[in-house]
């Protein structure tokens, strides 16, 4: 829409026949140039140097060569059917602050390797379910402390062998039952201290052997070697 009606003489019009217009308005105040198709679609170039282009069909550009775009203040692309984009070589983002935000599900599929460095801490909250597919190895290589708070079942099964390796304190404790089983248990210290309010010790294949023994009731064995 003009800022200011144009005056005649200083607005020059050319009209075809089928509505096709070409204006030139020098009008003060609102000069501008103005090509418009017969449907509405047109370029327009504003009083102040601005550029508007409308179709009310499709717009396509086609560029054999370079294409920049350089915008010196914000920009704002609206899209509001789909939007597909195509890269044949490399894309490329150099920016200050990235923001993403998706309403629905989001996909993302690599067929090559992934690098993520990042300089600051990350946070990630997820109110669903998350479910990791590894087919080859895993390394976690942590150089400050790692803590799990979990409020459910926790649960880890391991086809192959399981290394626990600690240079100081280990600690394992449980609110109400520990089972430890396996075919061969080894348990070994330099001072071992086993104790509890009841239980049983021993098997029909035990053997125990030691400095000495404490019983505070009777002991029954078959035999019977030494004082």
């Amino acid at each position: 829409t003009p800022s200011s009606n144009s005056i005649y003489g200083l607005n020059q019009v050319k009209q075809t026949a089928t509505g096709h217009a070409l204006e030139f308005d020098d009008t003060p105040g609102n000069q501008r140039i103005l090509i418009k198709h017969n449907t509405g679609a047109g370029l327009e170039l504003k009083q102040d140097g601005s550029i508007v282009i409308s179709t009310k069909n499709s717009r396509l550009d086609v560029c054999g060569g370079s294409h920049d775009v350089i915008v010196e203040g914000d920009a704002t692309m609206v899209y509001k059917s789909n939007l597909d984009l195509f890269v044949k070589g490399e894309f490329n983002i150099d920016c200050l602050d990235f923001n993403v935000n998706v309403r629905g599900d989001k996909t993302e599929n690599t067929n090559g390797s992934v690098t993520e460095t990042v300089s600051g801490g990350v946070i990630s909250t997820v109110t669903g379910n998350v479910s990791e597919f590894v087919t080859e190895n895993k390394t976690s290589t942590i150089l400050g402390s790692e803590t799990s708070y979990v409020k459910g079942a926790y649960s880890v099964n391991v086809q192959g062998s399981v290394n626990l390796a600690a240079e100081e304190d280990l600690f394992a404790s449980s609110g109400k039952i520990m089972n430890l089983a396996a075919n061969n248990t080894t348990i070994s210290a330099n001072d071992m201290t086993v104790q509890g309010g009841a239980g049983t010790i021993g098997g029909t294949s035990m053997l125990f052997s030691g400095k000495g023994a404490v019983f505070e009731a009777g002991v029954t064995a078959p035999t019977f070697h030494g004082d």
